[in-house]
């Protein structure tokens, strides 16, 4: 199974990277990219980072890139240790910025609905059944 950080990881590196957020936010998305392709660079798998980075990247590029960082951390608890500070530091930027979208991710949450609006965001998301 994916860990939920590392799937979140390789959405906010496919579809932030294409799009126009402020710049500290974009900084850090750059920080996930180079820490996540130096690691798979190492390992001779770069192509799944090449393909969720490519304009248009789906479900598919997305779950790809997310199964490369998931094998990548399990080998390597220093990676999976750095990339989860990485991101803790990028959602920090991230919500430091007005008009952001955020996708949190929380073990143990499914079928997350975000309702957003001008006057703030609700998430609701159901506890999945063990």
């Amino acid at each position: 199974m994916i860990d939920e950080i590392f799937l979140a990881v390789a959405t906010a590196i496919a579809t932030q990277t294409g799009s126009s957020l402020a710049t500290a936010a974009t900084g850090g998305v750059t920080s996930l990219v180079r820490l996540v392709r130096a690691k798979l660079a190492a390992r001779h798998d770069v192509e799944p980072l090449d393909n969720a980075l490519e304009p248009g990247a789906g479900d598919d590029q997305v779950n790809d890139l997310a199964n490369a960082i998931n094998s990548a951390a399990a080998e390597d608890q220093r990676f999976a240790t750095e990339l989860r500070a990485a991101w803790t530091q990028y959602q920090t930027q991230i919500n430091a910025h007005d008009h952001a979208i955020v996708n949190n991710y929380a073990p143990g949450v499914e079928n997350v609905t975000n309702i957003s609006g001008d006057v703030g965001t609700l998430n609701i998301g159901r506890d999945r059944q063990r």
